[in-house]
């Protein structure tokens, strides 16, 4: 693996961008570059990152699963939990089990440049009739 890949989720950044009309998120590195393909969600990019990062990781795994049974309630249910206790960690312990934050969003800077082109389309047209 390059040297130069992030191992970490603060070594990485969510941007939000849009590609031929569609919204579309990816990850970059510290030095702006994208790292990973495309993807069609914010919960994509969420399991792709889960999934990069435990390809890089070089220590022992002890998780077998990349899969977060505190996301989901049906998880959750099927295993026994102690009477009156509540976990020191809702959110997960590590990085990868909290939610992804956009910390980018070039889509929003995208839209507005296209609704303001499709507003002076109209204008003008307007103004011919």
């Amino acid at each position: 693996m390059d040297a130069q890949k992030p191992i970490r989720s603060k070594d990485m950044t969510l941007v939000k961008d849009m590609n031929n009309y569609r919204i579309v998120y990816y990850w970059n590195d510290l030095k702006g570059e994208q790292i990973s393909p495309d993807l069609h969600s914010k919960s994509a990019a969420e399991e792709w990152r889960i999934e990069y990062l435990q390809t890089v990781y070089e220590g022992y795994q002890r998780r077998d699963s990349t899969v977060d049974r505190r996301l989901y309630e049906h998880k959750r249910s099927k295993h026994p939990r102690s009477a009156n206790v509540e976990s020191l960690f809702q959110a997960g312990r590590r990085s990868t089990d909290r939610g992804a934050r956009v910390e980018q969003d070039l889509a929003a800077e995208k839209l507005e440049s296209l609704f303001s082109l499709y507003e002076t389309k109209d204008d003008n047209q307007e103004g011919r009739g």
